[in-house]
C-alpha cells in the first residue's frame, strides 16, 4: 500500500551531493519507506560545484537538523528515490534549510 502526498503544499528543504545521476524533479523523497515529498529541483551550486536538490517535505514531518539524505535505487530495473534517515536532534529543520 502506498501513501499519496499532497506536496502542492509543504515545505522546501535542501541536500547537496557530489552526484546527482538520476535524481530529477518528482523523484520520490521516502522516510522509513514512506514518501514524505517530492524532489521540486535540482540545480548545480556554481561556486561548489556541488548537485543541490530541493525537496518539497509534507507540512506534518518535521526533520531533526541532523537528518541525512541518501539517493538509492527504487529496484534493479532503474528508478531512483531520495531516501531520508532521521537524525536524533530535538530542533528540526526550518522551511528552506
Amino acid at each position: 500500500r502506498t501513501a499519496d502526498v499532497d506536496t502542492s503544499v509543504g515545505y522546501p528543504v535542501q541536500a547537496s551531493f557530489t552526484n546527482a545521476q538520476g535524481l530529477m524533479v518528482g523523484t520520490d523523497v521516502k522516510m522509513g519507506g514512506v514518501k514524505i515529498g517530492t524532489v521540486s529541483n535540482v540545480t548545480l551550486d556554481p561556486v561548489s560545484y556541488m548537485a543541490v536538490a530541493t525537496m518539497t517535505i509534507e507540512e506534518a514531518i518535521k526533520l531533526p537538523t541532523d537528518s541525512s539524505a541518501t539517493i538509492r535505487s527504487e529496484s534493479l530495473m532503474g528508478g531512483k528515490f531520495l531516501a531520508i534517515e532521521p537524525g536524533g536532534d530535538e530542533a528540526t529543520i526550518a522551511a528552506g534549510g
